[in-house]
């Protein structure tokens, strides 16, 4: 957790108020929607993960550019949106690192380059850190035991 929390968000926030930079909230998040949904999807694959992965750099670099047409301090959506953008990029970063990291098909996470689900590595919880550093913790069986989807 960051030492000052408040004035941390507060900073940011008046950066992306405050930013002159050219680039459109709208655009970046329109971006950032359509090749989460081409390249980071159900169906997924290796070099198509790693493409969202540069992707989300490039569009973070941009990110630091944008600009707001409203620079208001009170009920600026634009602001919200820029923020929220900002999360965004967190959330399509970590589940893209995740998918990649993840050499097997479970769930609504379907491997291409690995179809077969893996009990045997894979049956753990993941956990990603903001320093791009993976951990793990085990599963809690106690009712029902797992078993591959058959559809």
């Amino acid at each position: 957790m960051a030492h000052n929390p408040d004035s941390d968000a507060r900073e940011q926030l008046e950066r992306l108020r405050t930013s002159t930079g050219g680039e459109k909230v709208a655009v970046l998040r329109e971006e950032l929607a359509s090749c989460m949904m081409e390249w980071c999807g159900i169906f997924r694959n290796g070099p198509d993960l790693q493409r969202m992965l540069d992707k989300i750099g490039e569009l973070r670099e941009r990110y630091g550019r944008v600009t707001l047409d409203d620079r208001g301090r009170r009920f600026n959506q634009d602001l919200l949106e820029a923020w929220e953008l900002g999360c965004l990029l967190d959330v399509a970063e970590a589940t893209a690192r995740s998918a990649l990291n993840r050499t097997e098909s479970r769930g609504a996470h379907m491997r291409e380059d690995h179809p077969k689900r893996d009990d045997a590595q894979w049956l753990k919880h993941t956990l990603l850190y903001r320093d791009g550093r993976f951990a793990y913790k085990p599963v809690t069986i106690t009712r029902f035991a797992p078993q591959e989807r058959k559809y």
